[in-house]
Protein backbone atom coordinates (compact mmCIF):
# COMPACT_ATOMS: atom_id res chain seq x y z
CA UNK A 1 0.00 0.00 0.00
CA UNK A 2 2.62 2.56 0.96
CA UNK A 3 4.59 1.60 -2.18
CA UNK A 4 1.38 2.55 -4.31
CA UNK A 5 0.61 5.65 -2.32
CA UNK A 6 4.51 6.86 -3.13
CA UNK A 7 4.21 6.04 -6.69
CA UNK A 8 1.17 7.31 -6.90
CA UNK A 9 3.21 10.87 -5.66
CA UNK A 10 6.23 10.61 -7.83
CA UNK A 11 3.48 10.02 -11.04
CA UNK A 12 1.91 13.38 -10.10
CA UNK A 13 4.88 15.27 -9.41
CA UNK A 14 6.52 13.60 -13.00
CA UNK A 15 3.04 14.91 -14.37
CA UNK A 16 2.85 18.40 -12.80
CA UNK A 17 6.23 19.24 -14.93
CA UNK A 18 4.77 17.63 -17.83
CA UNK A 19 2.25 20.58 -17.67
CA UNK A 20 4.54 23.30 -16.86
CA UNK A 21 5.69 22.39 -20.28
CA UNK A 22 2.87 23.41 -21.48
CA UNK A 23 1.72 26.29 -19.82
CA UNK A 24 3.16 28.79 -16.63
CA UNK A 25 1.80 28.33 -13.61
CA UNK A 26 -1.03 30.35 -12.09
CA UNK A 27 0.32 33.56 -10.43
CA UNK A 28 -0.32 32.45 -6.98
CA UNK A 29 2.12 29.94 -6.60
CA UNK A 30 5.37 31.33 -5.49
CA UNK A 31 8.00 28.63 -5.58
CA UNK A 32 8.65 25.26 -4.91
CA UNK A 33 10.78 23.74 -2.62
CA UNK A 34 12.92 20.93 -3.49
CA UNK A 35 14.40 19.56 -0.13
CA UNK A 36 17.04 16.66 -1.26
CA UNK A 37 15.10 13.99 -3.32
CA UNK A 38 16.12 11.94 -6.11
CA UNK A 39 15.70 13.84 -9.55
CA UNK A 40 17.84 12.43 -11.61
CA UNK A 41 18.14 8.07 -12.29
CA UNK A 42 21.49 9.00 -14.27
CA UNK A 43 23.24 9.96 -10.91
CA UNK A 44 22.40 7.40 -9.27
CA UNK A 45 25.18 5.35 -7.80
CA UNK A 46 24.78 1.70 -6.75
CA UNK A 47 27.93 1.96 -4.63
CA UNK A 48 29.59 2.61 -1.74
CA UNK A 49 27.63 3.51 1.87
CA UNK A 50 24.69 4.81 0.92
CA UNK A 51 23.54 2.29 -1.83
CA UNK A 52 21.32 0.39 0.06
CA UNK A 53 19.26 3.52 0.94
CA UNK A 54 19.19 4.84 -2.68
CA UNK A 55 17.75 1.28 -3.48
CA UNK A 56 15.09 1.35 -0.40
CA UNK A 57 14.15 5.07 -2.06
CA UNK A 58 14.07 3.79 -5.31
CA UNK A 59 11.67 0.71 -3.85
CA UNK A 60 9.20 2.89 -2.25
CA UNK A 61 8.99 5.28 -5.14
CA UNK A 62 9.00 2.49 -8.30
CA UNK A 63 8.72 -1.10 -6.36
CA UNK A 64 12.11 -2.19 -7.95
CA UNK A 65 15.49 -2.37 -6.23
CA UNK A 66 17.24 -1.40 -9.57
CA UNK A 67 19.64 1.96 -9.54
CA UNK A 68 19.89 1.00 -13.46
CA UNK A 69 18.74 4.04 -14.96
CA UNK A 70 18.35 1.88 -18.14
CA UNK A 71 15.83 -0.37 -15.83
CA UNK A 72 13.54 2.82 -14.51
CA UNK A 73 10.72 4.29 -16.02
CA UNK A 74 11.67 7.16 -18.33
CA UNK A 75 9.58 9.62 -16.69
CA UNK A 76 11.39 9.46 -13.40
CA UNK A 77 13.22 11.81 -14.28
CA UNK A 78 12.45 15.19 -12.88
CA UNK A 79 15.45 16.73 -13.98
CA UNK A 80 15.04 16.15 -17.84
CA UNK A 81 11.37 17.52 -17.36
CA UNK A 82 12.83 20.71 -16.43
CA UNK A 83 10.71 23.91 -18.63
CA UNK A 84 12.03 27.89 -18.34
CA UNK A 85 8.48 28.26 -17.16
CA UNK A 86 8.63 26.87 -13.46
CA UNK A 87 7.99 29.10 -10.37
CA UNK A 88 11.10 30.06 -8.44
CA UNK A 89 12.56 27.03 -6.88
CA UNK A 90 14.59 26.63 -3.24
CA UNK A 91 16.84 23.68 -3.51
CA UNK A 92 19.11 22.09 -0.47
CA UNK A 93 20.41 19.03 0.93
CA UNK A 94 22.42 18.44 3.32
CA UNK A 95 26.24 17.63 3.20
CA UNK A 96 25.74 14.24 5.07
CA UNK A 97 22.73 12.89 2.45
CA UNK A 98 23.28 10.96 -0.02
CA UNK A 99 21.61 12.97 -2.54
CA UNK A 100 23.57 16.18 -2.81
CA UNK A 101 24.74 14.98 -6.50
CA UNK A 102 20.92 14.86 -7.97
CA UNK A 103 20.00 18.70 -6.10
CA UNK A 104 23.43 20.17 -7.45
CA UNK A 105 23.01 19.06 -11.05
CA UNK A 106 18.86 20.36 -10.74
CA UNK A 107 19.69 23.49 -9.50
CA UNK A 108 22.45 24.37 -12.11
CA UNK A 109 20.09 23.10 -14.88
CA UNK A 110 17.19 25.22 -13.93
CA UNK A 111 19.36 28.33 -13.46
CA UNK A 112 20.47 27.76 -17.06
CA UNK A 113 16.70 27.81 -18.31
CA UNK A 114 16.35 30.92 -16.61
CA UNK A 115 14.28 29.75 -13.36
CA UNK A 116 15.05 31.57 -10.77
CA UNK A 117 16.98 29.12 -8.55
CA UNK A 118 17.77 29.59 -4.57
CA UNK A 119 19.61 26.80 -3.27
CA UNK A 120 21.48 26.12 -0.33
CA UNK A 121 24.23 24.04 0.03
CA UNK A 122 27.09 23.06 2.84
CA UNK A 123 30.95 21.83 2.44
CA UNK A 124 31.53 18.61 2.59
CA UNK A 125 32.91 19.30 6.03
CA UNK A 126 31.02 21.60 7.49
CA UNK A 127 29.43 20.03 11.29
CA UNK A 128 27.20 18.91 12.37
CA UNK A 129 26.96 16.81 9.47
CA UNK A 130 23.57 17.77 7.98
CA UNK A 131 21.57 13.88 7.42
CA UNK A 132 18.92 13.74 4.79
CA UNK A 133 16.05 15.95 5.76
CA UNK A 134 18.30 17.75 7.95
CA UNK A 135 15.73 21.00 7.17
CA UNK A 136 12.87 19.92 9.30
CA UNK A 137 15.53 19.36 12.33
CA UNK A 138 14.91 23.22 13.94
CA UNK A 139 17.33 21.90 16.20
CA UNK A 140 20.14 23.07 14.32
CA UNK A 141 20.98 26.43 12.77
CA UNK A 142 21.05 24.84 9.25
CA UNK A 143 17.58 23.23 9.44
CA UNK A 144 16.64 27.07 10.82
CA UNK A 145 17.98 28.55 7.58
CA UNK A 146 16.57 26.36 5.11
CA UNK A 147 12.83 27.46 6.85
CA UNK A 148 14.03 30.96 6.73
CA UNK A 149 15.05 30.74 3.01
CA UNK A 150 11.74 28.82 1.48
CA UNK A 151 9.92 31.16 -0.51
CA UNK A 152 7.58 33.43 1.46
CA UNK A 153 4.34 31.88 1.49
CA UNK A 154 5.23 28.22 0.91
CA UNK A 155 4.43 26.30 3.78
CA UNK A 156 4.17 28.83 6.36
Amino acid sequence: MIKRIAAAVLLLAVALLAAWQLSPWPSALRGLVLHCGIYDPEALNGEGAMANFLRTAVWSYLGTKTLDPAQLPAGFSIRRKLSGKLPPLFITAGNADPLPPHSLTLAAEAAKLGINVDSLFFPDKHTPPLQHEYEFDLDVEAGRIALHRRPRGVGG
